[in-house]
């Protein structure tokens, strides 16, 4: 199967989308900007297990 540009982007912005988002929704949401390093290693863990498990 050759590859797909496209689709290369399209797949990579479903994974790289709610890592971004959620730290930014959260600090939109309640006006806090500061992350915590726990928080952020856990968003990046999650989002890493469930864009695999979608992928299979």
């Amino acid at each position: 199967m050759a590859a797909n540009p496209a689709r290369a982007s399209f797949v990579a912005s479903h994974f790289a989308g709610p890592l971004l988002w959620i730290p930014v929704n959260k600090a939109t949401f309640t006006g806090r900007s500061q992350h915590i390093e726990a928080d952020l290693d856990r968003y990046a863990a999650a989002g890493t297990r469930v864009f695999l498990a979608a992928r299979r």
